[in-house]
């Protein structure tokens, strides 16, 4: 049975206001429809917590991340991309500049399926593909019945645009779900939480947007004057900055870690604090089960992501208290806060599970 905790019952469990508590993205069942998902890129003002104002960045699906789409395996993806941009005056043109790549096109997009073994030929996963301001595609992306169920992930790839759209947070995370009994009933009964881990160096962001004459976005960015000490690049998880994510003591979870990053430094998740006495056990990389899963990170509790990259991991914390997790060297990049359970049911398998018993 898994505890669901209310923000009453955070309080009445001591946590700090002033903790932000990890929000998890919104979930879209691809199973569940019919008719293809709809996708806008378009603006959104946020504010993560680095920042000194809200500030407007480009959005893939109305939020950063976008919402995580999970579809199972013999099935065909459906999406609607809309551009809902608008062509901002002074930009760069590739047609004027007549470069494949260089910072230019701000507000020209498209869609990349980063890591499934789909099709390269449009309506699927092209990325030569031109959606100009103002249009809109319908991709459609076949998965084999045969397809790894895994993590992967969705972001524009428009050459010229696409480190200005995913360097402000244009992704999301794409599941292949597990189809049932494929796994060990203690890791497919696992709580499931996605964590998409994003780059914002807003010295190199500045630099790309005026290259660009990207002025809406480079006049959000120059708002953001905190953090000048770690050189204004800030790592945050789920869109939030430096976030509490609490959990429950003895209860594991599977963690789908991605790294929609955009330049060239690995994450290197790595557990720095660890008063809670949690363990984590790796089980995938980008999208592929490993041979020896459960494999345990007790000697090397990092996680040496590389720029889209994803990693699966099996976490537990034994002791009420908290953790620690640093990201690209930044400190408290995640904050774990374990919590005793409030129930009197028998713990679940999954709570029961000790890793090396599954062969």
């Amino acid at each position: 049975m898994k505890l669901l905790l209310s923000s009453l019952s955070l309080v009445c469990l001591g946590l700090s206001a002033a903790q932000k508590q990890l929000v998890m993205p919104s979930v879209i069942d691809a199973d569940e429809t019919t008719t293809p998902i709809t996708l806008d890129l378009d603006w959104l003002t946020i504010s993560p917590g680095f920042e000194t104002v809200p500030f407007e960045t480009r959005a893939l699906g109305g939020s950063v991340p976008g919402p995580t789409i999970k579809i199972s395996a013999g099935t065909t993806l459906k999406i609607k991309f809309r551009n809902l941009l608008t062509e901002q005056k002074g930009a760069l043109s590739s047609f004027v500049t007549g470069l494949t790549n260089g910072y230019q096109d701000p507000d020209t997009g498209n869609l990349h399926f980063h890591g499934p073994h789909v099709s390269s030929i449009l309506p699927a996963d092209d990325t030569t593909l031109v959606v100009p301001p103002g249009q809109e595609y319908v991709y459609e992306i076949p998965f084999a019945a045969n397809h790894m169920p895994g993590t992967y992930w969705v972001h524009p790839h428009h050459h010229g645009s696409s480190a200005l759209h995913l360097g402000g947070g244009a992704a999301l995370a794409l599941v292949v779900k597990d189809p049932p009994g494929y796994l060990p009933p203690q890791i497919e009964n696992a709580q499931d939480t996605v964590l998409v881990f994003q780059d914002w160096d807003i010295v190199k962001l500045i630099d790309a947007s005026s290259a660009a004459g990207d002025a809406r976005f480079n006049a959000g960015l120059r708002s953001i004057e905190g953090g000048k000490d770690i050189g204004q690049r800030f790592v945050t998880v789920n869109g939030m900055y430096q976030p509490t994510l609490t959990i429950v003591q003895g209860e594991w979870q599977r963690w789908r870690v991605l790294y929609a990053g955009w330049q060239d430094l690995t994450l290197e998740l790595s557990l720095e604090e660890n008063g809670a006495d949690c363990e984590m056990h790796l089980l995938a990389k980008d999208g592929i089960y490993i041979n020896d899963y459960p494999r345990s990170l007790a000697d090397d509790p990092t996680l040496p992501v590389p720029p889209g990259g994803r990693a699966d991991v099996m976490i537990k914390c034994s002791n009420v208290g908290s953790a620690s997790f640093s990201a690209l060297t930044r400190r408290d990049t995640l904050t774990l806060q374990v919590v005793e359970s409030n129930t009197t049911s028998t713990a679940s398998a999954a709570e029961a599970w000790i890793p090396d018993e599954i062969p």
